[in-house]
């Protein structure tokens, strides 16, 4: 790149910098914070074969999956009235 910054650079600095604020609230709160990281394999193969668009739409299937788990086990742990 003209600037010598990588690309891939500013989603990593926002992720860390999210982060960092969640574990400032985490710590004000008292609460727990959790970081999940995926290892999608075969993930660059779906984005070569069929593009990133579909890469995409892929990554946005899987949050979501992964935020319907969380959501369940959240209301299974939850006390009961």
């Amino acid at each position: 790149s003209v600037t010598g910054v990588q690309t891939c650079a500013l989603p990593i600095c926002l992720l860390f910098g999210r982060f960092s604020c969640a574990l400032s609230r985490a710590k004000r709160y008292r609460n727990l914070v959790v970081l999940l990281y995926v290892d999608l394999d075969g993930f660059k193969d779906v984005n070569d074969e069929f593009g990133h668009e579909v890469g995409d739409a892929v990554l946005v299937e899987v949050a979501n999956r992964l935020l319907l788990f969380v959501v369940k086990v959240v209301a299974n742990t939850l006390p009961t009235a």
